[in-house]
């Protein structure tokens, strides 16, 4: 069992060393924030399986002769994002004084491309689960029965009103908003969710764009939740306006990638104060809500820490529901509250909110498994161990109770 501890430990607790350097690993991450541009225009373009060359290809051309302007603007979006991408990094001592640590991008690209790596998996078990059914594995991968039940569904809402596509779309998108900034906060206060999946996109103390953590660890559920959204939800209300009840007409799709264009200074640190206080920039940030927007709600500051959920015009969901605060106008520190210590740990980072919620159910009564499952983000059981922080009493001031992991909750883990 001892064996078994110590692997544990190795797997979790292994770090990159501190003097961790390289000559490829900066050129590899600016081949990551590159790579992660076509994949963003992927997301945007509202796709959940891989984008064919045919589709591209398609897409592309009748791009160019039905919208030309917006075909350039998509360009040199994109050109802008791989430049922005790249700078995030080369900019940043001279922007912030100190330059981002080697291992820091080494630890935060391995990160993603593990979590992409999971969302293989999973789609790959999807599929193994239809063949053991006796279906056909085509239609469990990548969850492809799921969206071809939402489209079936959709083709069945009759159309009680007869609106322009326009007025439909719009009436959608904004019930979209709302699903979307729901599902956001939720996972900001679901503890649940806020262990599981999105602690680890507010973990890096510094941003940048080609080697941030964008994804989260089960980020590929969260993706097939903003599907349901805009294909399932979104569908339907827009048939029942509008015949075709398509939310995907090329008008909506290049409003999203626009948008995206100036999403890349979300997580980029190196010009947060430069993009805030330019007075042209600044007022498109107000009308697409990310930019600067979007990086306060990583602010390491207590009183942020549930602000800016819904990225989307002049963030009219945040302001409906009290959660918008306007930038200031010099950079916050950002990363979790209190910006803790943490291992340089890739696996720790994406697994150590599952470990902990197993460790929780393991030692604690049957009574308060409830609270630990559904309970609020702030709720501590009596018995817990956070394994990703490297002092848990000094970032929690009173550390709960903490059993040493055993040999035993090791062999429960599998380990």
């Amino acid at each position: 069992m001892n064996k078994a501890k110590n692997l544990f430990n190795l797997i979790m607790y292994s770090e990159l060393p501190k003097d961790f350097s390289g000559s490829w690993v900066r050129p590899v991450a600016y081949a990551w924030g590159i790579l992660f541009v076509g994949l963003v225009i992927g997301f945007y373009l509202g796709l959940s399986e891989f984008i064919t060359v045919s589709e591209v290809s398609s897409f592309l051309q009748k791009s160019v002769k039905e919208y030309p302007v917006l075909f350039v603007m998509l360009v040199l979006g994109f050109g802008l994002r791989i430049y922005i991408a790249i700078m995030g990094i080369k900019l940043h001592k001279e922007k912030l004084g100190y330059e981002i640590e080697d291992r820091t991008m080494v630890f935060m690209t391995g990160t993603v491309w593990f979590q992409f790596l999971f969302a293989f998996v999973m789609y790959w078990i999807c599929g193994l689960i239809f063949v053991l059914m006796g279906k056909d594995y085509s239609l469990g991968y990548g969850f492809k029965f799921f969206y071809t039940w939402m489209e079936q569904t959709v083709d069945k809402v009759p159309t009680l009103f007869s609106l322009e596509k326009y007025q439909a779309v719009l009436i959608s998108y904004v019930i979209m908003c709302f699903i979307e900034y729901s599902w956001h906060r939720l996972s900001h206060e679901s503890r649940l969710l806020w262990l599981l999946a999105h602690r680890p996109h507010h973990v890096p103390p510094t941003l940048a764009s080609a080697s941030h953590i964008q994804a989260d660890p089960w980020f590929v559920l969260g993706k097939v939740w903003q599907d349901f959204a805009y294909i399932l939800v979104g569908g339907i209300l827009t048939k029942l306006f509008n015949q075709t009840g398509d939310m995907f007409f090329l008008p909506f799709v290049y409003y999203r990638i626009i948008v995206s264009i100036f999403s890349i200074f979300d997580h980029t640190s190196a010009y947060y104060e430069q993009v805030r206080n330019n007075k042209f920039l600044y007022p498109i940030f107000v009308m697409c809500g990310n930019g600067p927007f979007h990086y306060y709600h990583h602010s390491a500051l207590a009183e942020h820490t549930v602000v800016n959920i819904q990225s989307g015009p002049f963030m009219f969901m945040d302001r409906l529901f009290g959660t918008y605060a306007t930038p200031s106008k010099k950079k916050p520190p950002v990363g979790l509250t209190g910006q803790p210590e943490l291992y340089h740990n890739p696996i720790n980072l994406a697994l150590s909110g599952l470990f902990q919620i197993l460790y929780e159910l393991r030692y604690n009564s049957i009574k308060l498994w409830p609270k630990i499952i559904f309970g609020g983000v702030y709720y501590i059981p009596p018995f817990s161990k956070s394994f990703c922080l490297k002092d848990e009493k000094a970032y929690y001031g009173q550390s709960p109770k903490v059993k040493e992991l055993n040999p035993e909750f090791a062999a429960n883990l599998g380990l």
